[in-house]
């Protein structure tokens, strides 16, 4: 039987696993959705989202991202 996968879910984990393998390397967006081949629109919406709930890190810019605390 085949398993229904979720967009969303599965671009969140791959952005989190992304990021992780970095490991204290921040990655600008346009890295991100180049490297997951990803619309900069939807992973800077997942970024952001990531960032509000904490498992991804933000520069005091908001241009570089890195894998938060409670990932």
């Amino acid at each position: 039987m085949s398993v229904r996968k979720v967009k969303s879910a599965v671009r969140t984990v791959e952005l989190l696993e992304y990021l992780a393998a970095r490991h204290d390397e921040p990655a600008r967006l346009r890295e991100i959705s180049d490297a997951l081949e990803m619309p900069r629109s939807s992973a800077h919406a997942l970024l952001r989202t990531l960032v509000a709930q904490g498992w991804v890190r933000s520069d005091h810019t908001g241009t570089l991202y890195g894998i938060g605390i409670r990932a």
